[in-house]
């Protein structure tokens, strides 16, 4: 079940960058973001309502925690930047292998209070698969 929900996460993720790559063409870097994060905290409150979340405990939780907005904010950006430089396939490959080797070394350390889940040699040899199949398609043409 859960692999099938991040299958649908990636699926999403792509459609998503394409629509923000877009909306960045047309209207520019800052605009665009304006847009993606107004419309992203409409959804979002209408989401709690919704649900009829409760935010009484956000006193509790790490205050470095809420700079994921901050980041969120960047990564759309930067997102939207790569997406009209590069194209879609490029950015989400470069990403991924950007994902998987940041989540690999925060799995092996068990940063971030996480569960450790040390790597092994499967785990580096997949890595480096992805990776070179990640050069090889950037790799220039001609």
């Amino acid at each position: 079940m859960y692999q099938a929900s991040a299958m649908a996460i990636g699926v999403l993720l792509s459609f998503m960058l394409m629509a923000n790559g877009a909306l960045q063409i047309a209207f520019g870097p800052t605009v665009s973001l304006v847009i993606i994060h107004a419309t992203g905290t409409v959804a979002t409150v209408a989401f709690l309502l919704i649900k009829r979340a409760s935010l009484k405990n956000l006193d509790t939780v790490p205050p470095y925690l809420y700079l994921a907005g901050a980041l969120g904010v960047v990564l759309v950006f930067l997102n939207n930047k790569t997406v009209a430089s590069i194209g879609l396939t490029m950015t989400i490959a470069f990403g991924v292998i950007g994902q998987l080797i940041v989540s690999s070394v925060i799995d092996h350390y068990g940063i971030f209070g996480l569960d450790k889940r040390p790597g092994n040699p499967k785990k580096l040899a997949g890595l480096a698969l992805i990776l070179s199949g990640v050069l090889i398609m950037a790799w220039p043409k001609g």
